[in-house]
């Protein structure tokens, strides 16, 4: 059985610059990981940075002829061979327009592994050819799956694939994720500050759970909300909310969630907090803390932060923390602001 305990782990980051190096020198690299732990991200990312054309093939769709090419029959010279598929780049075929290779992706690998399709994969993975053909030079082979732990539909890694690929087991990296919807995604600045406040709930997988779960939160299900919360005005007060929040979420996570975002519509507006930073209401209860501290830091310009650290100070110093970050976040040059200096200094803390 496939033990990955003891095997060092990478985040998606590190993942994506190993996957770099490995294919420098030519190497297969297997991503293995639990289900929604980025690797199709990773994939896409890696392919962005080095101005490559994903190929994404399932592998749980194909058929061992597939790989190894369609029977043709050469009647002239009394043989029968094998004609490649076109998904595949192969030597001497010009480069996508506007990019320097390809990467194919061999996605869900591991719902073929102890499969005759995973003995068709070895001439690929190990030789870099489908068939009798070689790949491009340019191509890059990336494979993904999970492990048998996560379900019966994954299989058991052979031995002769095992030394053909190098492998990377991903985890998930939470701080990672908020920082790529916040950034990448631009996700809705209230997902962001709900992630941060729940960092449980940002990845709720369990293998041995997850087969008696509709769905869960994780990495993939926070990226459908967000699609919502922009599609929805005043999505936690729709009447089907809950209903959609938990087609993503589960029901646990989509009540919590619903109830946070609840909690900015009885915020101060943060032009209310700019004129009476004395006077307007601060919160007392740590999830509509951890809301405010988020509505001012997405709201702050270096107009109001003076008044904004006024109000921000009637409150605890992990909401005052909370507030600085968030408001780096929304504008990287606010740090450099004196009222912010001087607000900052007290706490000696990496804001970035």
């Amino acid at each position: 059985m496939q033990m990955f305990e003891d095997f060092p782990k990478a985040t998606p980051n590190q993942a994506k610059e190993m996957i770099g190096h490995f294919a420098a020198v030519g190497d297969t690299v297997m991503l293995w990981g639990e289900p929604s732990t980025a690797k199709s991200a990773i994939a896409q990312e890696f392919c962005d940075d080095y101005n490559l054309e994903m190929i994404d093939f399932r592998l749980s769709q194909a058929e061992p002829h597939d790989l190894n090419g369609y029977p043709d029959l050469d009647r002239d010279n009394k043989k029968a061979g094998y004609l490649p598929f076109d998904v595949f780049p192969l030597e001497g075929d010009p480069l996508p327009p506007g990019k320097d290779g390809w990467c194919l992706f061999l996605d869900e690998s591991s719902f073929v592994f102890g499969t005759p399709m995973e003995r068709a994969m070895y001439k690929v993975t190990n030789d870099h050819m489908i068939g009798n053909s070689r790949l491009h030079p340019r191509c890059v082979l990336l494979m993904a799956g999970n492990t048998v732990a996560d379900g019966p539909l994954n299989g058991e890694i052979s031995n002769a694939q095992k030394t053909r690929i190098r492998h990377i087991v991903v985890v998930k990296d939470t701080k990672g994720f908020v920082k790529h919807m916040r950034d990448v995604v631009k996700a809705d600045y209230r997902l962001c500050s709900y992630l941060e406040f729940q960092k449980a709930h940002i990845h709720e997988y369990e293998p041995e759970r997850a087969d008696g779960m509709l769905t869960y939160a994780c990495y993939r299900t926070w990226e459908a909300i967000n699609k919502l919360l922009n599609k929805i005005p005043d999505f936690e007060n729709h009447p089907l909310a809950y209903h959609m929040a938990s087609a993503s979420l589960g029901q646990g996570v989509a009540k919590s969630f619903l109830a946070y975002l609840k909690y900015f519509q009885d915020l101060p507006l943060p032009t209310q907090v700019e004129k009476a930073p004395q006077s307007s209401k601060v919160p007392t209860e740590p999830g509509a803390q951890f809301a405010m501290a988020a509505s001012l830091g997405a709201s702050v310009t270096h107009q109001n932060v003076a008044p904004f650290i006024t109000y921000l100070e009637r409150m605890g110093v992990e909401m005052q923390l909370t507030a600085i970050r968030e408001m780096y976040r929304t504008d990287h040059t606010i740090l450099g602001n004196e009222h912010v200096s001087e607000w900052k200094a007290k706490f000696g803390a990496d804001f970035t």
